[in-house]
């Protein structure tokens, strides 16, 4: 009797752990999508891509920079890739 006690037990621990877990998943997603429901009066900025303040502006013209740099390096990297695989014999691949 007592082992069927501890299994229904068990069953209703299971069954509201699910259920709780449900509901912060479908609270979560609604919180999420009220966040996101934004009017675009409560932005300051009206586009991301067109920096405003000086800072942003700055921020804006170093990211160019460093994506300069780094397809600089990824272009060099692809030639020297590419001219020590044809210095390689076929025999040898």
């Amino acid at each position: 009797m007592t082992t069927m006690r501890n299994k229904r037990k068990a069953d209703w621990r299971a069954v509201a752990a699910r259920v709780t877990g449900v509901l912060v998943i479908l609270v979560g997603i609604l919180l999420a999508a009220g966040l996101c429901n934004a009017n675009p009066s409560d932005n300051p900025v009206p586009n991301i891509f067109k920096p405003e303040s000086t800072p942003a502006d700055w921020v804006f013209h170093l990211s160019a920079f460093v994506l300069a740099i780094t397809g600089v390096i990824f272009c060099g990297r692809c030639q020297l890739a590419r001219i020590c695989r044809n210095k390689v014999p076929p025999a040898e691949r």
